[in-house]
């Protein structure tokens, strides 16, 4: 009976196994661990993108090697413990009718693989029409004219890793690859010695080779599958037995639950919801569009899942379907009322503080975002710590309001400077928790300050005939998916055919995708409650009724690895309608912090203060952890 259980349970774990939980998500390349990554983009500072085949790119760090360009502009980066032999010199190509009597050295044939013969030799067979003779370790060798790039009758001289080290400036003509006789040559600026450093290198969806060097990288896709993860729901729901998932977060990833929606063979990452409500003063709802999510079997079902040190306290959790007109899109705004929109103007120009052209960014949803190079290199002043986004749109003449639609949201690295400040409160982070949640001048001034900062909330200024003016304020959250939503402008002091739009987001904190204007003819659809058929926690328990109410009843998620599955009823739609679905949530989060510190006064009082000190602080932790991640 027990035998057949567990297979059972197996069975059901390795079909699990298979499907896992999927998803893809930014990182930056100090966050990479080497060779274990499946990397599937690599973003540049400039909005250029590269998209790896399925295979993905790999990052890769090593001590010391050479780089350089090949002859046909491949770049190149190989440890040394990849090489076997380093040239000097080229050899000078002979031709078939120029062999005559002499030895044949070696051969590049068209794949550029070598081969080398033995020290007596290779010799051209007229017979047989064919370079014959046996390698240095005795391998009977002969190649057909039609197969060979170059033929050698010399010698190169070469060089040795410890001679190249002892001597730098040293430059390489060519190289033979270890692992597949591959021989490269490099461009007229050879290859050069170089010291510990990390690249991403794959191939490309266009069937290209590529290697990139990491500081080149503004950041990275990353695809990541939690099998395992999986293999023990499976295993908790079946037997019932309360087990603890460990599963590895990124190192700077500091916020909120992670939904992952069930698209009909896996569970997808697919929101982020509650990004920054790190106590319960904090606390608000929000909507999130699932993008992933489809019906299988009559019901609609997500995964909610603590995937950092947290306690993640969940008030409410509904799914909501809006039908309707296949022609319109459906974006939310932060009080969680939603707007239809039809013709959306992309903006004109894009531009940031220094004339960079910004539309590769900007122009579409493509998850292609804008954000800082980090670290800023120049000094940080309280005058100079920002970047300046300008926008311009066309505007009909006569339009008196808009709505912005934007996908704007915060960084890996401003998501991880949440747990930074909260560190500097030390053993008195608990009462600063208990004055944000009791105090409401408290919590103005911690809101004055993110405000005045622009650290998580962003100002968003119009043009006016008068001057600039503040008209809205933008939501962050993420720092892995980021919501798209709708921003009221007023436009009855904007004359011309032209809207200017400005954000100054402070250096390292922002990304930024999508911009685009509707005029005038927004709606405001249905947004229609789907009944909750169960919501199962991985201790096999129903949780439904702390989700079912915003009562401070709160499901509580304290450790990595907690998570619930949720079931919810499909209703039926008008064939000739298209359904956009989101889920509400309502929540805080508590971060696990060290509390054996003394609080830290002074750092406090300086960045609560000064303008820009925050930044500067996060700029200068940047790099020391930038350093340490070598």
């Amino acid at each position: 009976m027990w035998k057949k259980i567990i297979s059972s349970i197996l069975i059901l774990a390795f079909i699990n196994f298979l499907y896992g939980c999927y998803s893809q998500e930014k990182a930056l390349t100090e966050e990479l661990v080497a060779n274990e990554e499946k990397i599937m983009q690599v973003v540049f500072p400039d909005g250029n993108a590269i998209e790896f085949d399925e295979r993905g790119g790999t990052y890769t760090v090593i001590e010391s090697g050479i780089e350089g360009k090949s002859t046909s502009g491949e770049k190149i980066i190989l440890p040394f413990e990849n090489i076997k032999e380093l040239r000097l010199t080229d050899v000078p190509p002979v031709a078939l009718n120029e062999i005559g009597e002499r030895k044949v050295t070696e051969v590049i044939l068209k794949s550029d693989l070598i081969y080398a013969f033995n020290l007596a030799g290779g010799t051209y067979d007229e017979d047989q029409k064919k370079i014959v003779g046996v390698s240095a370790d005795s391998l009977i060798m002969s190649f057909r004219p039609n197969q060979i790039k170059e033929i050698h009758l010399e010698i190169p001289k070469t060089t040795t890793k410890n001679e190249l080290i002892e001597n730098e400036d040293q430059l390489i003509s060519s190289l033979i690859r270890l692992d597949d006789n591959r021989f490269i040559k490099f461009d007229d600026n050879k290859g050069r010695y170089i010291k510990q450093t990390a690249f991403i290198s794959g191939t490309t969806t266009s069937n290209v080779k590529v290697t990139i060097d990491a500081s080149e990288i503004l950041y990275v896709m990353v695809e990541r599958t939690d099998a395992v993860g999986t293999v023990f729901t499976t295993l908790s729901v079946i037997v019932g037995i309360a087990l603890i998932i460990g599963i590895i977060a990124m190192a700077t990833k500091e916020s909120c639950p992670f939904i992952y929606s069930y698209d009909g063979e896996k569970f997808v990452f697919d929101a982020e919801p509650l990004g920054g409500a790190t106590t319960q003063g904090l606390q608000r709802s929000e909507l999130s569009k699932l993008e992933k999510i489809k019906e299988t079997s009559g019901k609609y079902k997500i995964m909610v899942r603590n995937e950092v040190e947290e306690t993640q306290y969940i008030d409410k959790l509904s799914l909501y379907v809006v039908d309707h007109d296949p022609g319109y899109e459906i974006y939310p705004d932060i009080s969680c009322d939603i707007h239809a929109v039809k013709k959306l103007e992309g903006a004109l120009v894009a531009k940031d503080e220094n004339g960079k052209d910004l539309t590769k960014f900007i122009e579409k949803p493509d998850n292609l975002y804008w954000q800082s190079k980090l670290p800023i290199e120049q000094t940080i002043s309280q005058s100079n710590h920002r970047h300046q986004l300008n926008f311009a749109f066309q505007k009909p003449v006569d339009s008196k309001s808009a709505k912005l639609i934007i996908n704007a949201g915060t960084t890996l690295w401003g998501s991880n400077m949440i747990r930074e400040m909260l560190l500097l409160y030390g053993d008195s982070v608990d009462k600063w928790y208990n004055s944000i949640d009791s105090s409401v001048a408290a919590k103005e001034t911690m809101m004055n300050f993110i405000e005045r900062e622009e650290l998580y909330l962003l100002k968003l200024w119009v043009k006016e005939d008068d001057g600039w003016k503040m008209q809205n304020i933008i939501q962050g959250g993420g720092p892995f998916v980021a919501e798209t939503r709708s921003y009221d402008l007023d436009l009855s002091n904007v004359t011309g055919d032209t809207v200017f739009i400005k954000v100054n987001p402070p250096y390292g904190f922002w990304t930024m995708d999508y911009l685009a204007l509707e005029y005038d003819s927004y709606a405001s659809p249905n947004m229609n409650e789907v009944k909750m058929i169960s919501a199962i926690n991985n201790y096999n328990k129903d949780i439904s009724e702390f989700l079912s109410a915003v009562d401070e009843n709160y499901l509580a998620m304290p450790s990595v690895g907690d998570y619930f599955i949720v079931e919810f009823e499909v209703p039926d739609i008008n064939k000739n309608l298209t359904r956009t679905i989101f889920l509400k949530s309502t929540g805080y989060y508590e971060i696990h912090l060290p509390k054996d510190q003394p609080i830290q006064t002074q750092k406090l009082y300086e960045i609560g203060f000064l303008p820009g000190k925050i930044v500067e602080y996060s700029n200068d932790l940047y790099k020391d952890w930038s350093e340490k991640s070598k």
